[in-house]
């Protein structure tokens, strides 16, 4: 999910003596398109997206570094349709075989955060749809 329009974070200093203001969308001016604009007091800088990310991911512990892995999680239905086959050599000619065949065909594909991909609830059928020879 992305942000559109200006928003501000204000991020609060546990000592108390300077919050820290986060501007996302400040500028129309595309070199500022993926970044964020940090300001505390009357200091201001720009910070590229990316830049902040690898930073909470570096002073992350192993566990909240797992939440914040992009994945994607693909649900599928599983077709199975039952063929005949009429053998030309190699067993009986004329033998009529059975061949089973499966498919899996993705219904709901899903990228998002590991931390987050849980958190949406989607009801899942565990049955197979069998398809008529």
């Amino acid at each position: 999910m992305s942000m559109t329009g200006y928003n501000l974070a204000r991020l609060y200093d546990l000592k108390g003596k300077r919050n820290i203001d986060v501007e996302v969308n400040f500028s129309e001016n595309p070199d500022f398109k993926d970044t964020l604009q940090v300001k505390m007091g009357s200091e201001e800088a720009v910070i590229p997206i990316k830049e902040l990310y690898a930073l909470v991911f570096a002073v992350a512990n192993q566990d909240q570094q797992a939440d914040l892995v992009p994945v994607t999680q693909t649900e599928v239905v599983k077709y199975l349709k039952f063929h005949t086959v009429k053998a030309k050599t190699d067993i009986k000619k004329d033998q009529l075989i059975k061949v089973r065949c499966e498919i899996n065909v993705p219904t709901t594909v899903v990228n998002a955060l590991n931390g987050s991909i849980g958190k949406t609830t989607m009801e899942k059928s565990k049955h197979s749809i069998i398809l008529p020879a």
